[in-house]
């Protein structure tokens, strides 16, 4: 199967949210599809990373963005009803990159990452081409807030941007053979915008209320889309254990792949040893039961005022130095 992966930044290195969801989707594809990504590049920093992506096995394409170009272009959409975010996420050469990704290599599925790259695959040449859409966030929602909260002319601009974004994220879900949200709450929040369609969380056994939205939710969708399952955090999510958790997602998935969005333990809570050890434990129970994706919520850890447990969820340290989990996973992946 061909997959083309259109994402807004280019996924390398994993070391910010942006790319970090990205990059994992990427490594988990390439060994079982025939993967090429198609990235947006925002400074030479991100063009001089294609090496490195291609090294998972994908064939990757980068398209600068021209940032001056695309700002001065949005002062001009101010009037009209094209999300500035179409506008920003754009390059010269995009179209042009398509065109010959189709015509040498003609995908089966389109996976977008984002509302913003989401719009390439229902253009021609991509239009009419399977799509699987990663919204991550609600981004409409998001500009709404902050029109809330800003003083003329930010608020008429976000409530601008919220209100157009919105008709396109609802005239999306209506495209898409599926469109995945990160959690319940982004649920919510597409729900809102869309009302009436088929959205798909990250399922999260250790809150017992979502489960039986998921397996309705999973009836309706295309069967070969896998369930996305969140474990996060093992011991304020759920006090049950990964197998109990296991079982009622396999029971909804049936034969659907099985990803692990979101896994994860702090040091502050279990020391470091402990983190490791119930990191490996956790990784070896997932792959030896059929996981097709696990992945760790925090690579780095980002200290947050008050909250030592926030602050230690990481594999490396807040300096970058890798923690015993870190050595300990790398380990057991490679086993």
């Amino acid at each position: 199967m061909r997959v083309l992966f259109l994402t807004h930044r280019l996924p390398y290195a994993p070391n910010r949210g942006d790319r970090l969801r990205a990059f994992h989707i990427a490594r988990t594809l390439a060994p079982s599809v025939d993967l090429e990504i198609v990235s947006l590049a925002h400074d030479q920093v991100e063009l001089a990373q294609v090496g490195r992506l291609e090294a998972l096995g994908a064939r990757v394409t980068a398209v600068r963005v021209p940032r001056l170009q695309t700002y001065v272009k949005a002062l001009g959409h101010l009037a009209g009803a094209r999300p500035l975010t179409h506008v920003l996420l754009d390059a010269p050469g995009m179209r042009d990159t398509l065109d010959r990704v189709v015509r040498e290599r003609p995908p089966d599925v389109v996976l977008a990452y984002c509302s913003g790259m989401a719009r390439f695959a229902v253009r021609p040449p991509l239009a009419g081409i399977p799509l699987v859409v990663d919204l991550v966030d609600v981004d409409s929602q998001k500009w709404a807030a902050l029109a809330r909260s800003a003083r003329w002319p930010m608020r008429w601009i976000y409530e601008r941007e919220a209100r157009h974004l919105a008709y396109f994220e609802r005239t999306l879900t209506d495209v898409a053979a599926a469109t995945v949200v990160v959690n319940e709450r982004e649920r919510e929040s597409l729900y809102a915008v869309a009302p009436g369609r088929i959205i798909g969380p990250a399922a999260s056994p250790g809150d017992a209320r979502h489960l039986p939205y998921t397996r309705r939710m999973y009836r309706h969708v295309n069967r070969h889309v896998p369930v996305a399952v969140n474990f996060y955090p093992r011991s304020v999510v759920s006090q049950r254990s990964i197998g109990t958790d296991w079982r009622y997602i396999r029971d909804i998935a049936g034969h659907r792949q099985i990803w692990v969005t979101e896994i994860g333990f702090s040091s502050s809570e279990f020391g470091q040893r402990g983190q490791a050890a119930k990191a490996v434990l956790a990784y070896d129970f997932l792959r030896d039961h059929g996981a097709h994706a696990v992945i760790f919520h925090r690579l780095v850890d980002v200290p947050v005022a008050g909250s030592p447990w926030l602050s230690s969820l990481g594999l490396l340290d807040s300096d970058g130095e890798p923690k015993p989990a870190f050595r300990a996973l790398t380990k057991a992946v490679r086993r």
